[in-house]
């Protein structure tokens, strides 16, 4: 018997007649930083490889993206010197998801022009019977083909790698700031649902109207 202050008296222990007090149900948290504490953040060494990807990843996709950026203007005729391109022999060059297709051709910028051999940029395909507008880069030996679907397929390009500059960056500004939280909180970030919406929805987006300006370059006959 164990006596309670208000002079009755209550069984304990043994024969299940106790008092049972109620325990504390703990709240779970709305934050993003709560729901993490429990788990145990990736190793130093995981993290950084998987920063240092994706920073290659992001890298590569912006240097292909500036790449085009630099050719559009030579295919849409805004830049280079006029002329033509006939005479052209194209030929399959590599295997399995390196093949391309390497074209050269004779450029001419006039009538009484003399005529010179050139390597046509891009993985295009051209009639060897068939003489195009073309423009000569600086330096004298690339030469772009001009036409509405010489255009199209730079876009469809220039859309579908920025679309991985989208996704990339995202990654990486995520990656980033779950290592700076890491150190000076020491617990395992994750983004909100808001901060990834806009990225993931501008991804499928992209690779879209690449996919769309790749059909339609498919359709023009130059």
């Amino acid at each position: 018997m164990v006596r309670r202050r208000d002079g009755r008296s209550s069984r304990a222990g043994f024969d299940g007649a106790s008092e049972r007090v109620p325990v504390p149900r703990l709240s779970r948290g709305n934050s993003s930083l709560g729901r993490s504490r429990s788990r145990k953040p990736p190793g130093k060494v995981r993290l950084t490889i998987g920063i240092v990807s994706i920073l290659l990843c992001f890298g590569g996709a912006i240097a292909g993206f500036v790449a085009l950026t630099l050719e559009l203007p030579y295919r849409a005729g805004w830049a280079g010197t006029p002329g033509t391109v006939s005479l052209i022999t194209c030929e399959s060059v590599g295997s399995g998801r390196g093949k391309h297709t390497d074209c050269d051709g004779e450029f001419r910028a006039g009538p009484n022009a003399e005529f010179v051999s050139v390597s046509i940029e891009g993985d295009s395909t051209y009639a060897i019977q068939r003489v195009y507008p073309a423009r000569l880069h600086s330096d004298g030996q690339t030469a772009s083909v001009v036409g509405g679907k010489s255009v199209a397929y730079i876009l469809g390009g220039m859309f579908a790698v920025l679309g991985f500059v989208d996704l990339f960056g995202w990654s990486l500004a995520v990656g980033v700031a779950g290592v700076v939280l890491r150190r000076r909180h020491g617990m395992l970030w994750r983004p909100a649902k808001w901060t990834t919406r806009g990225p993931l929805i501008a991804f499928p987006v992209l690779i879209g109207l690449g996919i769309v300006c790749g059909i339609v370059g498919a359709v023009l006959n130059f």
